[in-house]
Order: structure tokens, then sequence, then C-alpha cells
């Protein structure tokens, strides 16, 4: 695809930008020889950031013999990002922060517990972050419930329903802000986990306590939403189980374990998951060696993926919206890819 001269540019700032990120520091030399850009060009670039502050020059480096290089290291303060996840276990709201510095450093978190939470009170939570944080420039919030036309429905907390937060976010308070279900940004954290291995494709199925499941798809390292941006609504899916009533499922640790083998079964024959991750307080060791045994005796185990069961999803929300932050900063810049 062809790019103009301003569009080559934002792509071979951002290399830079990319390169600065990871290391301690650089020289133009070195930067020219980790990014293939010329040190013509690298100067230029240098010149830029480090003019926005961007970038800071260090002291020289040590000289050999000839004139010492000028070395340049990333601004770790020049911008920050807002981590956001809402989550609903049982009757307990709570909402969850998470500041990160331009390197992806994490530097503070908070834990607001908000047992009838509604946009207001929303709202004051997140003045409250962003006018400690003057430096933000993104945020990304994570939603248990669909998200369609960035407006919330079919949410586990019926308050926010209907609301468009991404865009009263924007017009408030002027940051831009990235919004998903909770169960896309948890698979895309947890695929980030296994990049190493390479999935082919994934299904993580989160089942909160006394709420029903949802579940995030990634094949060929793209998240499946859907037409309506509801892909992954399981508690839909038919079973021979009497799913009418998942909390009732639920608490019944034999049939639980039952239905759970039967999604199995119902996903693996229309998705055929590489690894499929189960997540939830009723996962307990013994409902998960039930799990195993049943499919241990099952006649389509061979077609079965390789299961996995998470403690919790913290960790895999605040990997996704890590990355999600780092791909909205980049369209911030401008950043473009060849």
């Amino acid at each position: 695809m062809t790019k103009n001269t301003k569009q080559l540019h934002q792509f071979n700032t951002q290399l830079c930008r990319d390169i600065l990120k990871s290391t301690t520091y650089s020289t133009k030399n070195s930067l020219s020889k980790d990014s293939g850009l010329s040190v013509a060009t690298c100067f230029n670039i240098l010149t830029e950031l480090l003019a926005s502050n961007e970038v800071l020059e260090l002291s020289l480096d040590a000289s050999s013999g000839g004139r010492p290089a000028r070395r340049f290291c990333y601004n770790k303060d020049y911008a920050s990002a807002l981590s956001l996840y809402i989550r609903k276990e049982g009757t307990d709201i709570s909402v969850f922060t998470l500041i990160t510095n331009s390197i992806g450093e994490e530097a503070i978190q908070h834990v607001y517990s908000e047992p009838s939470l509604n946009i207001e009170s929303f709202d004051k939570i997140l003045c409250s972050v962003i006018n400690d944080n003057p430096s933000l420039m993104s945020i990304a919030i994570s939603i248990p419930g669909i998200i369609k036309n960035n407006i919330i429905i079919d949410c586990d907390i019926p308050s926010l329903n209907g609301y468009p937060i991404k865009s009263f976010i924007e017009e408030k308070y002027n940051i831009k802000t990235v919004i998903d279900n909770d169960v896309n940004i948890v698979i895309t954290g947890y695929y980030r986990h296994l990049i190493d291995k390479n999935p082919e494709s994934l299904c993580f199925l989160y089942f909160p306590k006394n709420g029903l499941p949802g579940m995030g798809i990634i094949v060929n390292g793209k998240i499946i939403k859907g037409f309506t941006n509801s892909s992954g609504e399981i508690k839909h899916t038919v079973t021979n189980s009497d799913s009418t009533d998942l909390l009732t499922i639920q608490a019944k640790p034999n049939l639980f374990a039952t239905y759970i083998v039967e999604l199995i079964q119902s996903i693996s024959s229309i998705i055929n998951p590489e690894y499929m991750i189960f997540s939830g307080l009723s996962f307990t060791d013994s409902i998960i060696y039930a799990i195993n045994q049943k499919i241990t005796k099952h006649t389509l185990n061979q077609y079965f993926p390789k299961l996995i069961f998470e403690d919790d999803i913290h960790d895999s929300l605040i990997i996704g919206l890590k990355h999600l932050n780092q791909i909205n900063i980049k369209s911030i810049h401008g950043g473009q890819t060849l």
C-alpha cells in the first residue's frame, strides 16, 4: 500500500518511539542500526521528539578517543494511560483503576467499592483519577456488558445500560477512550500471555459469581465479535442440561461439570479452538476434577481443545487494557503500519 510523505514520517517516528521505549538509551547511530533508517532521518526524528519533551537527552556517552555521542532516552513521564475495569461478583461491584507511564510501567492503582454504581458515581471516580493525573493521554475501559455502537447494552450492572460512556468521556475530558466487553479484553490479555506459543485460536469463558457467563473468541489472532457484537453470549447456548437456569446449574457440582463438558463439545464443533480457558469462583478443584473425568470418558474428546483453568481474570484484564492503551496512543500519534 502506497504511503504519502506524512504517513511515512509518522511510521518512522513511531518505529523510533518503540525502539526508544525498549532501550535504556540510544544514540542516533544505534537508533539508525536498530531501525534500519538513515542516521540523518533518526537525528531529525530525535530533534522533533526532544523539542516536544517526549525524549530526553542524557549526559554524553563515554568517549573512546573521538567526539562523545549524544544519548537519548524516552521520557517515561511524558504521558500516562488509565486502565479501568468495572466488575461484578455476586452483589459486589468494584471499579479498578491503574495508571501506567509512557513506557508501560505501573504507577498508581486503586480499587473502589461501589454497591450501587451508576453513571454519576462512575464519573465521580473518573474525575478524581483524571484530576490526579493531568498527563493522561489514553483511557481503556472494560465493561461487563455488550458494547454496540459505543452504547452499553445488556450490562451486568443495569444502571449503566444505554449510556454512551466513550463519547461522554471524550467530550467532557477530551481524552481519547476505548471501551469493550470484559471477556474480549480478557482474551486479548490472555492471548498476549500465550503469544510465544503462537496460538491459532482460543476461547476464554468467564463465569462470575451468581452471574451469567460470557466468552471471548480469538481466531487467527483476531477477536470475533459477531454482527451485533454479541458473539460469546453463551448464556443463550442450548445444551442437554437445563440451561434455562444457569445460576441453579452452577450451584450443583455434578450438573455444572456436565454442562461445561456439553459446552466444550458445542464450541469445539463450531470453532474447534486450540485452547479453552475457564475462570470463575465456581471452578473449584473438585469441579475441575469432575470435568476432566467426564472428558476422559467422552467419545469425542479427541476433538476437544487444551483446557486451562485460571483462578482469576484480573491479570488478563490488565494486560488486555494496557495493550488497548498502547494501540490507542499509537493512533493518537498517527502511527501507521506499512
